[in-house]
């Protein structure tokens, strides 16, 4: 169930996620319901915006993260560098 309501969140700016998902709400009632709110939200500028406002936040957060990680490891890989480096002059 979560996987279908990450695909919504995703199919609306992809055209075929979106026929799967609208075939998929044929059976399923509360995905149904969801899409249709879903469809009355799009229609309103100002949820669009906080959607993606939101979205673009969390991208930047995933991004500073990941910028972080890379930081780390090459601070480590630095440091191992320089402890070897140290241990050959001593």
């Amino acid at each position: 169930m979560l996987a279908r309501w990450l695909f919504l969140l995703e199919g609306s700016e992809n055209e075929e996620i979106l026929k799967t998902l609208e075939e998929i709400a044929m059976q399923d009632p509360v995905l149904n319901q969801a899409m249709e709110e879903w469809e009355k939200s799009s229609d309103d500028p100002k949820v669009c915006e906080e959607y993606y406002d939101r979205r673009k936040a969390v991208l930047d957060e995933m991004a500073a993260v990941r910028e972080a990680e890379l930081r780390l490891r090459e601070a480590i890989r630095q440091s191992k560098k320089g402890m070897r480096e140290h241990n050959i002059l001593v």
